[in-house]
């Protein structure tokens, strides 16, 4: 069969970059994995693709993906460029090791929400129906680190289209006049602490939705799909697996690849006679774990290739499983015999696709929302914008006098692209006794917020004036008599009337709050919210969430309470915190833009 009638791709997982004593062994596997990529590249190659199924680092941290671009991938590009597969692209989804695990220590309400067994399910459809949601923009900013990485490497395919939350994407690769329909759906956001997560995980066809609109029309555009996640759907929670085939319904995607367990399982089920449905994982590409007592340390080493082929009629699907032994000559990869039944040249007995009927007889083409060439140059809108984006840092980088760094170009390109756009946010944040009747051990929380709304439209808008509140949980509605967190709004110093059911909404505990304001073209407006909320003393802080962008933020705290708390602050999140200045009469400035999921905490002390 000719070469071009093969669509080819290495599948890598599981790296763990930054791990505790990684660092000595990696060089050894590194060299073992080049130099089985000559061997089997004559036979399952040129790959047109590498697919990364997540936790290429180990703790989240911008200087481990920073280190792993540098030290992994682009020695990784360096080999395949040599064997003449330079031209791949990366695809990839985060893994759990992939975010930032927030502060377990006294964490806020909504935190402990997403914690609980089965917590997500009761917030679910706010979660996914609000992109404000605090329980959204706490795991989207777990995610922050990895998002800054993956717009930026140099690896990844030209044109993706982005979905609801960090990782979810959806691409066409081109081979010839096919197409190939690649999926990305983040399955891991809700690990956001150590401990078993099996059974408690979620992936929503809304992700699917939020990537390539109606699916089945964008899916029925493509000769075949692949899917791609890091856990695989052993790892959901039970709503989530009996949903699953919304997803990934037999037939639909050639197979779903994830990894995760460091372990190769291939597995393919035809229930009733109908279509394959494939779930194929790969073996961890690093992987360094204890098993018994007392622990003994465990090294896994693999990956795999897989191949399309395409035939006038048909089309089929194999996998060539790869993993690394190690003998008095050091570490070598093989065939991967222990996992599954392999032909001579290593590789899975060829299975038949099915490819989408529409696209084969009547040639049509759904709207494609993201379009690649597998193995050809970057298209014109890619290159068009990249020269765009230099031409830009150019010129900045002439008006400041200094070099623009990436984070710090991206950040304001952000901020410029947004239609609206909010600056001088305020906040007084004081502290007041408790209402009679409210438990001990409780304070009160009054949170006064104004910001400055700017239109950038040549055209009116409409800002949504928004804020929520999901309650504490130890805290009852009777204790509270009645009150909610929502006190006063207005607009320009006019006062919004607040009223249920017409701005004021309670949705499964969540208490929000929401006046859309008219804004002319160019036009701005002053808006101001006042709110209270009880809080536990013991807790020690409490976080407040962007859920747009907003230039400068600024934040008092007022101690009306200073019988019960004494020591009173303001941590930052953000990459720039350190900039923060504290300035007279306990106001804590950082003039720097905020992008949604950032924020700050306030933090005191019990006297």
């Amino acid at each position: 069969m000719p070469p071009s009638d093969n669509f080819n791709w290495l599948h890598l997982t599981d790296l763990h970059h930054g791990q505790s004593g990684q660092r000595p062994y990696w060089p050894n596997v590194r060299e073992a994995l080049f130099k089985d990529l000559r061997k089997i590249h004559d036979v399952c190659g040129p790959w047109n693709a590498v697919f990364f199924t997540g936790d290429f680092v180990q703790a989240g941290l911008e200087e481990e993906f920073k280190d792993m671009e540098a030290e992994v991938l682009a020695r990784v590009w360096e080999e395949l460029e040599t064997l003449g597969s330079g031209d791949a692209v990366l695809l990839s989804v985060p893994g759990n090791h992939d975010l930032v695990r927030p502060s377990a220590y006294k964490p806020a309400a909504a935190f402990r929400q997403l914690l609980r067994p089965n917590g997500f399910v009761e917030i679910a459809d706010e979660f996914w129906s609000d992109h404000e949601s605090e329980y959204r923009q706490i795991c989207s900013t777990a995610f922050v680190n990895y998002n800054s990485w993956w717009r930026r490497t140099r690896f990844r395919s030209g044109d993706i289209q982005e979905g609801l939350l960090p990782g979810d994407f959806a691409t066409t690769l081109t081979l010839g006049e096919r197409k190939i329909g690649i999926i990305g759906l983040n399955s891991t956001f809700l690990q956001l602490a150590s401990g078993d997560y099996q059974g408690r995980l979620t992936c929503d066809v809304r992700q699917l939705q939020a990537v390539c609109g109606d699916a089945s029309d964008w899916l029925a555009s493509h000769e075949v799909c692949l899917l791609l996640t890091h856990q695989g759907p052993d790892w959901l929670e039970k709503s989530a697996k009996l949903s699953y085939p919304e997803i990934n319904p037999a037939g639909r995607f050639a197979a779903h690849l994830f990894g995760h367990m460091h372990e190769t399982d291939y597995l393919t089920t035809i229930a009733g006679g109908g279509e394959p449905l494939r779930h194929w994982q790969s073996l961890s590409l690093f992987g360094l774990d204890k098993f018994g007592e007392p622990p003994v340390l465990e090294r896994r080493h693999g990956y795999t290739a897989g191949r399309l082929s395409f035939g006038t009629k048909t089309a089929t699907i194999r996998f060539w499983p790869r993993r690394a032994v190690r003998d008095p000559g050091g570490w070598r990869f093989n065939r991967d015999d222990t996992s599954c039944q392999l032909e001579d040249d290593g590789g899975t007995r060829a299975q038949p696709v099915a490819s989408f009927p529409k696209f084969r007889s009547s040639g049509r083409k759904a709207a494609s929302r993201a379009t690649v060439s597998a193995a050809a140059s970057p298209s014109v809108e890619t290159i068009r914008r990249e020269i765009a984006d230099q031409m830009a840092k150019d010129v900045l980088q002439a008006v400041v006098g200094w070099r623009v760094p990436d984070e710090l170009f991206f950040e304001a390109k952000k901020i410029l692209e947004s239609r609206i756009l909010r600056k001088n946010c305020e906040y007084v944040i004081t502290f007041v006794a408790p209402y009679p009747a409210m438990p001990d051990g409780y304070f009160v929380i009054r949170r006064d917020l104004s910001f400055t709304v700017t239109n950038l439209l040549q055209e009116t808008t409409t800002f949504e004036a928004r804020s929520s509140y999901s309650g504490d949980v130890d805290l009852t509605s009777e204790a509270w008599q009645g009150r909610h967190y929502h006190l006063n709004l207005a607009v320009d110093g006019q006062k919004i009337q607040i009223q249920p059911n017409r701005n004021l909404f309670v949705k499964e505990g969540i208490t929000i709050l929401s006046e859309p304001v008219r804004l002319a073209p160019g036009g701005s407006a002053r808006i101001s919210l006042l709110g209270e909320e009880p809080c536990r003393i013991e807790a020690g802080r409490n976080t407040y969430i962007q859920g747009t962008p907003v230039i400068g933020v600024s934040v008092k705290i007022v101690n009306g309470y200073p019988e019960v708390i004494s020591a009173a602050g303001v941590q930052m999140n953000h990459p720039e915190a350190a900039k923060m200045k504290v300035e007279s009469q306990g106001r804590y400035v950082l003039d720097r833009p905020f992008l949604p999921g950032q924020g700050f905490q306030i933090y005191w002390q019990k006297r």
